[in-house]
């Protein structure tokens, strides 16, 4: 027997789950076999009546489109929800990563939901310290693609 009184539950002690979410594709196939058994079922209806064939296939794909709209609402909700909360995970994921890889002293920018940014601005560089541009690559053939006067005379080879 235990010698004092026992502490109260915790929320780490306490015994309710903890909600597990499905996999990611488990909304998507729930959603896509219910349309196609709407289908099957639609064209089935139509095959017993006494139409067959193409015809009978396309009607009940005329039929299904707009009656798996009403029909099939909360799965379409439910695969749209999580793949909202897919992207959301993985944009945060990339804003972390972002962050942890341009290190404390770097531009980060990061606009909020509500739009305001967050983050530090970076120090603009002295302008005595910056070196002359460099005459890289890129800006030389700038140069020479500039357009010139058709009817001018060619330049003068140097």
């Amino acid at each position: 027997m235990t010698s004092g009184p026992t502490p109260p539950p915790t929320e780490s002690t306490s015994s309710a789950p903890i909600p597990r979410r499905r996999h990611p594709l488990v909304h998507f196939w729930t959603y896509t076999l219910l349309r196609v058994a709407l289908f099957g079922v639609l064209f089935v209806i139509l095959w017993v009546s006494g139409l067959v064939g193409l015809l009978a296939a396309a009607i009940a794909l005329a039929l299904s489109v707009p009656l798996s709209y009403v029909l099939l609402a909360r799965p379409r909700e439910a695969l749209a929800e999580e793949m909202r909360l897919r992207v959301t995970e993985r944009q945060a994921r990339g804003h972390s990563l972002d962050a942890d890889l341009a290190g404390p002293s770097a531009d980060v920018n990061v606009v909020q939901e509500d739009g305001s940014s967050a983050g530090t601005e970076r120090e603009q560089p002295d302008p005595a310290d910056v070196a002359e541009p460099d005459r890289s690559r890129s800006a030389r053939a700038g140069r020479r693609t500039k357009s010139r006067d058709p009817a001018a005379p060619p330049p003068e080879p140097s």
